[in-house]
This record gives C-alpha cells, structure tokens and sequence, in this order.
C-alpha cells in the first residue's frame, strides 16, 4: 500500500512536469468584404437668381386715331386774318388804291405815291409830286415828275426835273392794306354780322376787340386785302382797291 501510494506520487509528479503545450485557437478567415466607397452626392445646380419682378407698365391711351377727312362742300373754312393773308400772298403780285386823293401803286418791297398835293418849297426841293418807298428799308425818296402839263412846265424851269429828295420815310408811309393782315395774323379775329360799310362790292367784317383797342375790317375775300379799316375810332379807307392792273415793269422804283 505504501508502495502504491509512492507510485501514485510519481506519476502525479511526472504529469506535473510535462511541459504544457497551448495551442492558439486561430480564427477563420472571414470572406473579404469589399470597401464601401462613400457614395458622392450629386453636385448642387447652380441657382438662378429670381427674375426681377416688372413693374406695371403705365399704359397712356393714344387719342383714337381721326377718321380720314371727307370733303364736305357745305363746309367751309372759316374768315380769318391767317387766311386772307395767304389769298394775297399767292394771288396778289401788285395792287393800286387811292387814299384821302393820293393814288398809290405796291408791288413787293416797293411802293409809289402820287401826290394830290404836289409839294412846294419842302425840305429843300422846289417841286415834289410822286413819292417812291423802300418798304424793306424803310427809306423815302421825293421827285417831281410831272403829273401833268403844267406840273411838267414848273419842275423844268426850276430844273429839278427828275431829281432825288430824301424825305422821312415815316411822316409820309401810311398804313398799307396788307400792313394791317400782317399786324393781325396772330391776334384773334371774330366774324361780325353789322352792317357793310361796302355798298359796292362783297366783304367781310372781322373785328378783334380787347379793353383798349377795337379794330374792325372789312375785307375783300377776293383780294384779302381790307377796303375799310378802323381802329380805335381812326378811320382808313382804301378807295378803288384792285389786285395785279400793273406788269412786272411797273414802275415803282425812282427813275435815274
């Protein structure tokens, strides 16, 4: 039993020193797993910037247009100084009237006048019958020309027959018939319906009125000239009145 029990020792002692393998368990090898690439996000659009938002357009309404003009022959335009002065600008190339006797002639920048009372012994010249006028000017020339026979005889004893003097122009320029239509184109003018001063022949009664000046004419329509004028109470008359008796040689320049 002792020899047993010694035995029994032994082994246990040889067990314990038997050196003690370990074996490291080694895991598996797992399946490759493939990388997960970060999936990229879509690059963001570029925004628009928002359209400016017009204002409301301010919408101006065309007067309608005017309906094509139809030639109403019972419509006529109506008496006007404008109009009258665009009758004797294409109609008249001279014209001739008498007034207070003197007989006067006007074709363009010029105008003459004969004397009814021939001058004697003024402003320097013995004898004056006819008076010429730059209307453009504004000069006046005196010469004795000899209206009639003994007029003639007067100017050639004094030997100043034909010879020029200068006159002032506005002692002897009188307010012309046409002066009248170009003082008055822009200022208004009213038909008037009082009686005719013209017994004679058709006119027509235009009268501008303001506080302190009336002025009415009566105005040949053929012509569009005035035959009769007045004017704060001054009274013109323009006798005789006619358009283009005269060619273009009449003579309204001085001779020599």
């Amino acid at each position: 039993m002792r020899w047993g029990m010694i035995i029994a020792a032994i082994v246990l002692l040889l067990l314990a020193c038997k050196p003690v393998v370990v074996t490291e368990t080694v895991p598996a090898p797992q399946p490759a797993v493939p990388e997960v690439q970060p999936v990229a996000e879509p690059a963001a659009e570029p925004q628009a910037e928002p359209a400016p938002v017009p204002e409301p357009a301010v919408t101006v309404e065309s007067p309608p247009a005017e309906a094509e003009g139809v030639y109403d022959p019972e419509v006529e335009a109506l008496p006007s100084i404008p109009l009258y002065l665009d009758t004797f600008k294409n109609d008249v190339k001279n014209y001739r009237f008498t007034f207070k006797n003197d007989k006067w002639v006007v074709q363009g920048k010029n105008a003459k006048v004969i004397l009814f009372r021939v001058m004697k012994n003024e402003y320097h010249a013995p004898f004056i019958d006819t008076i010429y006028f730059d209307l453009e000017r504004r000069t006046a020339v005196g010469m004795c020309e000899g209206r009639d026979t003994n007029i003639r005889k007067q100017c050639a004893l004094q030997d100043v027959t034909g010879k020029k003097y200068s006159l002032p122009y506005v002692q002897f320029k009188i307010r012309l018939p046409h002066d009248w239509l170009v003082e008055f184109q822009n200022l208004y003018t009213s038909v008037s319906e009082t009686p005719q001063l013209v017994t004679d022949r058709d006119t027509v009664h235009l009268r501008h009125l303001t506080q302190s000046r009336t002025t009415d004419m009566w105005i040949d329509p053929g012509i569009g000239l005035p035959l009769v004028v007045i004017d704060n109470g001054a009274e013109y008359h323009y006798d005789d009145l006619a358009k283009n008796q005269f060619g273009s040689d009449t003579n309204v320049l001085p001779i020599g």
